[in-house]
């Protein structure tokens, strides 16, 4: 399985591609980080899929390096990256909950 340790070593030039899949523990870190930007200012919001863990689309990594996301990743701690799933996209589809029709 690859996961976000392998891809910020040699990352596609696809990200949108692909998705990041993470469990609650990861998401609780990402979210207490989060917390701490000022004004809530570029903060991103996983979905929580069918098997209980969260998904983001790996087009977030693009903005990791100067961009918009750059600061609060830099606060994340490197050991949860071996945790971060990283899944070609039509794979992460099927986990993401389909809303009844009204």
């Amino acid at each position: 399985m690859t996961t976000l340790l392998d891809v910020l070593a040699n990352p596609p030039t696809d990200l949108h591609n692909y998705g990041l899949l993470f469990d609650e523990a990861g998401n609780a870190e990402l979210r207490a980080v989060q917390a701490t930007m000022p004004n809530g200012q570029h903060q991103v919001s996983p979905v929580a899929t069918t098997d209980s863990r969260w998904l983001l689309n790996a087009d977030v990594l693009t903005e990791i390096n100067g961009g918009i996301f750059a600061v609060g990743f830099a606060l994340l701690p490197t050991n949860l990256f071996g945790t971060v799933d990283v899944l070609p996209w039509v794979e992460c589809l099927p986990l993401i909950p389909v809303s009844e029709p009204e």
